[in-house]
């Protein structure tokens, strides 16, 4: 709740000090955003608040930590060691496979409400939705087999990703994020790796020949013992032999 707090009055700052810097501002706006921010404003949005021993909260900051403490207080469970209720199965069927088609993919993309404001991983609804037929390919390719099979941790190579993406682009429903390295100053390449969400895992910094991109992890299995774990792509070469000089004539020295 604090961390939710602070990120919330650095956010407000931030607008007010770009309303401040932008070209738009008379000295009445001037003026008028100084008094807001020194707490003088008339202008206030909350009423005053009444504590439960009769005072009275009229403040900006007393209102904010009053509002902050009721809020808390219903956010905190008074036994947290108590184990859950336990609840009756409903159904006794369970869901083995999930199919995914590629066409089912393309359809969820195209319904896309361009409208909305982006996700977590800040791809635009725009790119999504007019981007729909070629996304779907390379989504249902990674996620449908993994999905299909449970597997533990899978490894995509040629990913074509570059740092302009967000690392949580592509996640897998039960899986960690892509742990990638992304292609450097050229077209394709690029490695990645998830795992299943319970596996304890550390990324190893190993350095790497030039042009070469690899991922090392250091996977921690559930009897304590480490596994090493590495994807890498390389750019092959074409090289011509040079033919090797005749070596038939032998020096009359020796």
């Amino acid at each position: 709740m604090s961390a939710t707090s602070m990120w919330a009055q650095r956010r407000w700052e931030n607008d007010l000090r770009s309303k401040l810097c932008g070209p738009g501002v008379g000295s009445k706006t001037w003026w008028s955003l100084i008094k807001e921010r020194q707490g003088n404003s008339h202008h206030e949005t909350i009423p005053p608040l009444t504590r439960l021993d009769g005072t009275t909260a009229t403040s900006s900051k007393e209102k904010a930590d009053m509002l902050a403490d009721h809020f808390s207080t219903k956010m905190t469970v008074a036994d947290p060691n108590r184990p859950p209720p336990h609840l009756a199965q409903e159904c006794d069927q369970e869901i083995t496979t999930v199919e995914v088609t590629q066409e089912r993919v393309e359809h969820l993309l195209r319904a896309v409400d361009v409208r909305k404001a982006s996700g977590p991983d800040d791809v635009s609804p725009q790119v999504l939705r007019h981007c729909s037929s070629e996304l779907a390919g390379t989504l249902t390719e990674s996620s449908l087999p993994i999905l299909r099979h449970r597997t533990d941790i899978a490894v995509v190579t040629e990913t074509w990703l570059t740092s302009e993406v967000e690392s949580t682009f592509g996640k897998i429903p039960g899986y960690t994020h892509w742990i990638r390295e992304d292609r450097h100053r050229r077209q394709g390449g690029g490695v990645a790796i998830c795992l299943k969400e319970g596996l304890q895992a550390h990324r190893l910094d190993i350095e790497t020949p030039p042009l070469t991109e690899a991922v090392f992890l250091r996977i921690v299995m559930a009897n304590g013992t480490g596994l090493l774990l590495c994807a890498i792509e390389e750019i092959l070469y074409m090289a011509a032999l040079q033919e090797e000089p005749n070596h038939q004539q032998q020096d009359s020295s020796l």
